[in-house]
């Protein structure tokens, strides 16, 4: 691949975010003073780490391009998005389980909307057990602290 293509290959930009994302969860990790509740943000470095290892080996080395025109961001991705940014303080006023609650609702509504009011009610049912299984993951079978606030 000429360095031509591979300086338009979207592919190339996306694996380099990935390495972003993954130096600043690696910074956040030394910033967790309970040891064991480095456990799950470790697991899930080194599974970005190698993601993105991974990804950038294939976009460098493949033959076809992904041309950086060809990539657009719809606003559903940008609500998306926007619903991570918005509810990341929320963990230590509401607490965990609390904004991983309203997380799900509010990227379940994102991703129906529009749908019937019976489909909103799977909706929350499901991130009500969603809730449910990250407590039973963390909590009771881990033991693992979680950023307690108001709520829960």
């Amino acid at each position: 691949m000429s360095n031509e293509r591979r300086s338009s290959n979207a592919e190339v930009y996306i694996s380099l975010m990935m390495f972003l994302v993954t130096g600043v969860l690696g910074w956040q990790i030394t910033q967790i003073t309970v040891s064991q509740s480095r456990i799950f943000p470790i697991f899930i470095f080194i599974l970005m780490a190698v993601c993105a290892v991974v990804q950038f080996s294939l976009a460098v080395t493949k033959r076809e391009v992904t041309d950086m025109n060809s990539i657009t961001f719809t606003l559903r991705e940008g609500l998306f998005v926007a619903a991570l940014v918005l509810t990341y303080p929320l963990y230590g006023i509401l607490g965990f389980y609390m904004t991983i609650l309203l997380l799900a609702i509010i990227v379940s509504l994102i991703t129906i909307v529009p749908s019937p009011s019976r489909t909103v009610l799977v909706m929350l049912a499901y991130s009500v057990i969603l809730t449910l299984f990250c407590y039973v993951c963390f909590t009771v079978i881990l033991g693992m602290q979680t950023p307690v606030g108001v709520l829960i």
